[in-house]
């Protein structure tokens, strides 16, 4: 009889033997926390850059530089983004 699986020694042989924990599930997991992590970092920065542009806007209303409607509408898309 089989002993858990298809190959009959508890584990795939071409996947870190004998039912161990192998190097490719290592390299699998840490692929994923990479991944994970840099989907953080680019959502932060996104978020940043955001600020960044709306403080940018305001410094810019305040100097007179724009008008109340040109700030109104260009905050509306940065806000959108």
């Amino acid at each position: 009889m089989m002993n858990g699986n298809w190959f009959g020694n508890g584990g795939c042989p071409l996947l870190g033997g004998y039912g161990g924990f192998s190097i490719w599930h290592g390299l699998m997991m840490l692929g994923v926390i990479v991944v994970v992590i840099g989907l953080l970092y680019m959502l932060k920065g996104r978020k940043n850059d955001n600020n960044n542009s709306l403080e940018l806007l305001k410094n810019q209303y305040v100097n007179g530089n724009i008008t109340e409607e040109e700030y109104l509408n260009r905050k509306n898309v940065l806000e959108r983004k």
